[in-house]
Order: C-alpha cells, then sequence, then structure tokens
C-alpha cells in the first residue's frame, strides 16, 4: 500500500515538473521575443533567425533536464 502510494506521488512530480518546464520554456522563449522586438535593430528576418535558435536552445535545454 505504501508503495503504490508512493509511486503515485512520484508520479505526480514528474507530471507537474514537466508541466513547469514546459511553461517556463514558453516564458522565456516569449521574452526573448519581446527584447528582440523592440530592440528595433534587426529586421524582421534577422529577429526571427535569433529568435528561432533561441527557441531550439531552450527546447534542447529542457530536454537534457529532463533526462
Amino acid at each position: 500500500m505504501e508503495q503504490i502510494l508512493l509511486f503515485q506521488l512520484l508520479f505526480l512530480y514528474k507530471k507537474i515538473t514537466k508541466y513547469i518546464q514546459i511553461h517556463v520554456s514558453a516564458l522565456l522563449v516569449n521574452m526573448k521575443r519581446f527584447l528582440l522586438i523592440r530592440d528595433e535593430k534587426c529586421s524582421t528576418d534577422e529577429t526571427n533567425e535569433k529568435l528561432n535558435l533561441y527557441t531550439k536552445k531552450v527546447i534542447n535545454s529542457t530536454m537534457i533536464a529532463d533526462r
């Protein structure tokens, strides 16, 4: 009985942690988008390219933290 409860708590912890990681990653990408748009020194293509690179970095770091 205790083991089942422990496994359920562990599963819930993993789900919550994953949910938080995804939303923090999305928040970081949106903040970066805002900063790039606010900068206005970059053209739209440059901004999109920088944002895509940053998004890939955030996704990769999230996947590494997931292991």
